[in-house]
């Protein structure tokens, strides 16, 4: 990307902007946030159509006001492109002084990261600065824990970086980017991985070869589907996070991650969920909100989430819950607003989780069937089992 008096180079800064093209932009990116406030207003104050739920119609002004700000942010990104740059000049300005004063050379304050410097502040201070890529120096940092270069115009990330193996946090969200580097398997320490607000189309094969990665954030992509082996290559997982791309299905691997804690798959396009979801015994937060037109059912094998504490199905197209939905002890929130429910019927709905489970416990039990009776309490008992099993918690007898 380049402006006037900017000329920006992949692995290049480009030339200091002059004192006017920096007041313009600044100008430029007030503006533009003054005029999304606006409409901001506007969308909020336009009527709701007679005939339709206004939860659906609140859901859609969610949507349009979104919309926006993805715009605006794009409207803005030349001219703070410019504002940044002038603000690394004046780090770097700074960092010279301070090496200066230490009888540091030039070359090595900025290229080699000169020990007697805080590589470490130094690091933070260029989070949110321009960068169109990362240096191949990085690899002199190998003490670095924690790497953040969020909020930056990169469109690549240096095969470098993996030199970092004491590496644990990597965040590149808010970037261009549509690949990660091969060699990302090098990084055998990292658990922490944050690569929301990208381009990414699929997710990258290198992630996988990350085997002690504990959480993965990949929200505000272009993902059409999951990897098929990611449950079984990424099993230590106990976060991920999907939301708001373009995921029409998970894969049946996901019901391999044993130790997954949160899973957020909102505002795709999910038309099911696994049929062996009950496999995550550890799961304990699921929202799978807001995939509109998409998701209608909710298979049985969610009443075996024998750790889930907060669901929130709200805004899909679902009409019925399982029988055995009450089976799920642990759960203290819910939300099934924008849903067409016929059973619980609304009514009971309103009334919240406990009319909910008591209703459908008394559906379940109406249900139950004498022949199918021992195959139930069969499973239940496994199921019960194997998650006081996963705990720690079964007595021995």
């Amino acid at each position: 990307m380049a402006l006037a008096g900017v000329a920006a180079e992949e692995g290049t800064l480009g030339t200091r902007p002059s004192h006017n093209l920096v007041k313009e932009s600044r100008k430029a990116v007030s503006r533009i946030e003054s005029e999304l406030a606006w409409k901001i207003k506007a969308i909020a104050a336009l009527p709701n159509p007679p005939d339709m739920d206004i939860s659906l119609c609140e859901a859609a002004k969610a949507a349009m006001e979104t919309e926006a700000k993805r715009i605006a942010e794009e409207e803005k990104a030349p001219h703070r492109s410019v504002i940044q740059l002038e603000e690394f000049y004046q780090m770097y300005d700074n960092i010279i002084k301070k090496s200066e004063n230490s009888g540091i050379s030039k070359t090595e304050a900025y290229i080699k990261g000169n020990t007697k410097l805080d590589i470490q502040q130094l690091l933070h201070e260029l989070n949110r600065l321009i960068l169109f890529n990362l240096p191949d120096s990085a690899q002199k940092l190998s003490t670095i824990g924690k790497l953040d270069l969020s909020n930056n115009n990169m469109k690549s990330l240096t095969e470098s970086v993996t030199s970092l193996v004491n590496l644990r946090t990597l965040d590149v969200h808010s970037n261009q980017l549509t690949s990660l580097p091969q060699s990302m398997g090098k990084l055998q320490k990292l658990k922490i991985l944050n690569i929301s607000g990208n381009f990414f189309a699929e997710l990258p094969e290198s992630v996988q070869n990350c085997r002690s990665l504990e959480e993965l954030i990949a929200d505000f992509n272009k993902l059409q589907w999951l990897p098929e082996t990611i449950g079984i290559k990424l099993f230590n997982m106990q976060k991920l996070s999907v939301h708001s791309n373009k995921l029409s299905y998970l894969p049946s691997s996901i019901s391999c991650l044993m130790s997954l804690r949160v899973l957020d798959v909102h505002m795709n396009k999910l038309r099911y969920l696994p049929e062996d979801i009950d496999n995550l015994v550890s799961l304990q937060t699921l929202n799978i909100s807001c995939n509109f037109g998409s998701l209608n059912v909710l298979p049985d094998s969610i009443c075996g989430l024998c750790s889930l504490v907060e669901l929130d199905a709200s805004f899909n197209q679902i009409k019925s819950l399982p029988d055995f939905f009450g089976g799920l002890v642990k759960l203290k929130r819910l939300n099934l607003e924008g849903n067409p429910l016929i059973r619980p019927p609304p009514e009971i709905v309103r009334d919240g989780l406990e009319a909910i489970n008591k209703y459908m416990s008394n559906r379940a039990t109406e249900r139950l069937m004498p022949h199918s009776l021992s195959s139930v309490i069969g499973k239940l008992a496994r199921r019960w089992i194997s998650c006081n099993i996963e705990a720690g918690t079964l007595a021995k007898r």
